[in-house]
Formats: structure tokens, sequence, C-alpha cells
């Protein structure tokens, strides 16, 4: 029995990142603002070169020396062909203006602007060469030559031709010089010389050849395509890709045009042969540019984006900390236990906190927590941001919690929320009572603590447990140890503040990774 398989695609392509959203966005706008001013350029352009032959009754189009004046009908369909194009601007430039697209729809429409807008030029380029240029233009042209030379042999020929001017050169070397009268008698007098009729059979089927309206278009197409797409690339964003997929549709038309004039009869095969690959090379300048161009936009628009970016990190970031700094306890300089810390994480923000909880005991006992997650940065403040929430609920519930039940409980609580991330808790829960002279604590594997009494000596406050979020609650076991204080200890209170707060027992306490003047780099220190 057969087995159907079922069908595994391909890895799925990673989501935009955003930067590609930001660059889509950036460059469909610098698009919409280029293709106008390029659709605005070109009709004012446009407007200019043709306003001033219509208002003086229309000059023809083209003008060739030693042939007829083209027919009017060449000049009705120039304006003709340029008012098409230019109303198709016009539109393109409307449809922009008024009505706003994507950037793959701008990019299609100025697609088909820039070809719809070109063909009717092409076309008309090629049918007034066709009307302006007569087929017997060689002749005339022969003809016009022949009468010049005519008229030129009739004036030397009558002695109207002015005088040419004499060349006073020095005489060689050993020849005498002749004196005026010598030297008039000498010069021989020259009869007008008789010019050559016209050119010859290969001359004249040359330029029969030549002076043809499909050769001039031949000739007249590639710099028009040069001059037309080198300017639309000045002004639209295109990449190389987008650049050639309108030279690709205009080299079509043209090899058309070309073609049919070959085949036709008016177009020498070595022209047919040149004409295309010379049109095709006319739009790589511009294609090059929008290459070149779309590079260093793509680099300008990624610098602005990671310098917006790297700027609204930082104001994040200053947020967060001020948010993370906000939870931190006030200081503590009154009362039986004093608290005073400097907070410096490794980096703007870090994993690290300080809690400071009041029980409601009479005596003024005071339950200090004070924990440290794995790892730096943000994904540390967001895990201590979570911490500080269940400390406050626990302490809500039970003011006068233990150490022991406020590891208990955070242990419970990494264990099934942070530990399946790989994030771990150090910590080490206080208790200082001022009524007993104790201070309990339970440790987590925090750094050591120390307590330095008043006769200078150091008692070390070593970690009792494991990790927080190792184990589960059944195999975590947190000990506590009682250690009791004596009057003096770590005594910060000026003399004369001294002899009123006889009754109270200021502490000092610092974390492991406590340096001097109780400045912490990566945690904090209650003292």
């Amino acid at each position: 029995m057969s087995r159907v398989l079922q069908y595994q695609s391909s890895s799925q392509p990673a989501p935009p990142s955003e930067f590609d959203y930001h660059f889509e966005q950036e460059l469909g706008r610098r698009l919409r603002k280029r293709v106008l001013w390029y659709c605005g350029i070109t009709i004012v352009l446009s407007l200019l070169f043709h306003l001033p032959g219509i208002l003086s009754g229309g000059a023809p189009p083209i003008q060739i020396s030693g042939a007829a004046p083209a027919p009017p009908i060449a000049r009705f369909l120039n304006y003709g062909t340029s008012a098409l194009s230019l109303l198709i601007y016009i539109a393109g430039f409307l449809i922009v203006w008024f009505r706003p697209m994507r950037r793959e729809h701008v990019l299609k429409l100025t697609l088909w602007l820039y070809v719809l807008a070109s063909i009717p030029g092409l076309v008309g380029i090629r049918l007034i060469f066709q009307l302006a240029i007569p087929p017997d233009m060689a002749d005339q042209v022969i003809e016009q030559d022949l009468r010049e030379r005519q008229r030129r042999d009739a004036i030397d020929a009558a002695g109207l031709a002015p005088p040419r001017p004499r060349e006073d050169r020095p005489p060689r070397e050993g020849t005498p010089e002749l004196s005026p009268s010598s030297r008039a008698a000498t010069t021989p007098t020259t009869a007008p010389t008789t010019r050559r009729a016209g050119p010859s059979a290969k001359g004249r089927a040359a330029l029969t050849t030549i002076l043809q309206p499909a050769m001039f278009f031949a000739f007249a197409a590639p710099f028009v395509m040069l001059v037309h797409h080198t300017f639309a690339c000045l002004f639209i964003p295109w990449t190389l890709r987008q650049s050639l997929a309108p030279a690709i549709l205009l080299l079509l038309v043209i090899s058309a045009i070309v073609l049919i004039d070959f085949f036709g009869g008016g177009l020498h095969w070595i022209a047919a042969v040149l004409a295309i690959p010379v049109t095709a090379m006319m739009f790589v300048p511009g294609s090059m540019f929008c290459w070149w161009r779309f590079r260093g936009m793509k680099r300008d628009i990624r610098l602005n984006f990671d310098s917006d970016r790297l700027r609204s990190i930082q104001a994040e970031m200053n947020s967060a900390k001020r948010i993370l700094e906000s939870s931190l306890p006030p200081q503590r300089d009154t009362g039986p236990v004093r608290v005073n810390y400097v907070y410096e994480p490794m980096r703007q923000i870090g994993g690290d906190l300080l809690f400071m909880h009041p029980t409601n005991d009479a005596g003024g006992a005071v339950s200090v927590v004070l924990l440290d997650v794995t790892g730096h940065g943000v994904a540390a403040a967001l895990s201590v941001n979570r911490l500080i929430g269940e400390l406050e609920r626990l302490f809500a519930e039970r003011p006068d919690a233990k150490p022991t039940e406020v590891l208990s409980t955070l242990n419970r609580y990494v264990y099934f929320t942070m530990a399946r991330l790989d994030m771990y808790v150090t910590a080490i829960a206080m208790r200082i009572d001022p009524a007993n002279n104790s201070l309990e604590f339970t440790s987590a594997g925090h750094p050591t603590a120390y307590l330095r009494r008043a006769n200078g000596e150091i008692v070390e406050l070593e970690s009792t447990t494991m990790l927080l979020g190792i184990a589960e609650d059944e195999q975590f076991a947190a000990d506590p140890i009682r250690v009791t204080l004596e009057r003096g200890d770590e005594r910060r209170a000026p003399v004369a503040a001294r002899r009123r707060r006889e009754h109270e027992q200021p502490i000092h306490l610092a974390g492991g990774n406590a340096a001097p003047r109780n400045r912490v780099p990566h945690g904090a220190s209650a003292g």
C-alpha cells in the first residue's frame, strides 16, 4: 500500500526587518517626490521649446540646407506628437500628486509613463524625417551645389570677384629680387578654371544612400535616447534593473522601426546592424548613474535609520532606567535601621535589585532582599521587574515574612516562570530586628555579604542554599542563620546625633560585589 508523503516546503523567508520597512517607506517617499519633479520639469521644458514656434506661426521642425522646405503636415505632426507626450506627463503628474499609492504602484506608473510618452516622440521623429526629406534629396543637394559653383564661376569670369590679398613672401636665397614692373611682366594671366560638373557615380550613390529618412532616424535615435534616458535617470531613483526595464521596451520599439526601414529598402544593412547596439549603449550612462546613486541612497538611509534608532533606543533605555531606579527603596537616615546604597549597573540598566520593606513589628524591624539575575542588560532588567511584582505581592500578603519564606516563594516563582528561559537568580534575604538585636538571613548562592563590628571585626554572611530556580520547592532548603547584633556595630551617625539616638542600632551590610566607598559596579549594597 503506497503511502502519501506530506509536502514539505522549503524554509520560509525571514520576515522583513524594521529597517526593510523603513527603507521601503523612504524609497517610496523619495520616488514620489522625484517623479513629480521629473514630470514638472519635462512639462516646463516642452512648453518652452515649442511655445516660441507656435507663437511665431509654426517654424518647420526640420530644415535641411539644399532641400525643399518641409510640408505643413510635418509641422502639425511635430506639434501633435509633442502635445500627446505632454498630456501623458500632465496626467502622470496629476495622478501621483492627488492619489496616494504604494511604491511598487508608483514604479509601474513611472515605467509606463516614461515608455508611453517616448513612443509618440520616436514615431513622430521617424514620420517627420519621412515628410521633411524627399526621396530625391541627393539630387536636390547635388543640383544646389552645382548652381552655387556655376554662380561662383560666373562671378570669377566677369571679374567681379573681390581681389585676393597678395602674399608678400621673402625671396629665396640666390634668387634676385624682381622689381614691381618685372614682377608684373612675368606674372602669367590665368583664365578662370572650369569646375567639375558634379560628383562621380559612386559619390552620387553614397550620397543617395546617406540622405534617406531611415538613415537620418538611425543616426538620430541613439542621441535622442542618450539625452532622454539620462535625463529621466537623473530624477527617478531607479535601481539598475528598474532603469533597464523601460530602456529595453524603447529599444524594442527602435529596433522595430529600424527593421521595417531595412526590409523596406530605405536603410543600408550596415546602418541597420550598427543602429541597434549603438542605441543600446546610449542607455548605459543613465543606468550606471542609477546604480551608483541607489548604492549611496541605501547607505544614507541606513545611516540615518541607525542614528534615529540609536537615539530612540537611548531614550527608551533612559526611560527604563528611571522606571527601574524608581523601584529602589529610598535612603533611610533615621530610625533604628538606616540604609544607604549606590546603584551602578554594568550597563545602562542591569539585573540587580535592592528591595526593602518595614514589618509591622513595634520594634521597627526591616526586611531587606538583595538579588541579582543572571545576565546583563535589558533581559535581566525585565526579569527584575517581574521579581519586584512578586516581592510586593508577597509582602502585601505577609508583611512579617521570614527570610526563608521569601526565598522559597522566589524560588518557586523563578522555577516555573524564568528557569525555562535559562534565567536564574542569586539572592540574600535579611530581617533586621533592632528590638532583639538580631539579624536573620538566608542566602541563595549570592556573593558573600559582610557585617562589620564596631571593633573592626568582619563577619561573613555566606551562602546557605542553591540558586533560585535550580530545583523545585520540595528540594529547595533555605535554612536561616541568626546573627546577634552588638551596640556600636558600624555606627555612622555624628557625635551630636549619637546622644539622641542611643537606643538605635544602625548597621552596615555590604554585598560581595561591594567596591570602595560602597560603589557597586553591577549590583547594589545596603549599609
